[in-house]
């Protein structure tokens, strides 16, 4: 999403592709927390599986907003029928907690501000 709303800052334009109706939720996680998540259950000896994510349910069409606010750019996003992919999907990571003691720590805004600016930079570069 950083790299269609740097693009479209950087060439002027404010419309954004993205696919279906952008109703569709996700997670994400930063890639940081992300290894760190990973490394806890490694180094413990807890075996049964565990989930890893941030636990804030995001829409997509809030996700190409935050983008946007960040690149401090406007945007028009235009829904292009195909496929959604899953409606939705979040991470339940109660047990995480509870065993390891671990959550991710860094917010989807903190990671979008991170992703940005480093993707604006490689979109310049190019």
């Amino acid at each position: 999403m950083c790299r269609k709303v740097t693009t479209a800052k950087l060439t002027n334009t404010t419309e954004i592709g993205i696919w279906g109706d952008c109703k569709q939720t996700g997670v994400f996680c930063y890639l940081d927390d992300c290894v760190e998540g990973l490394q806890e259950p490694m180094q413990s000896n807890f075996a049964p599986p565990l989930n890893l994510g941030q636990d804030r349910l995001i829409r997509i069409n809030q996700l190409a907003n935050s983008a946007a606010n960040i690149a401090e750019t406007p945007i028009a996003k235009n829904h292009i029928f195909g496929p959604q992919g899953v409606r939705g999907r979040n991470s339940e990571n109660s047990r995480l907690r509870q065993v390891l003691g671990y959550q991710p720590e860094v917010s989807l805004e903190d990671g979008l501000t991170d992703a940005h600016a480093w993707i604006e930079a490689q979109v310049r570069n190019n």
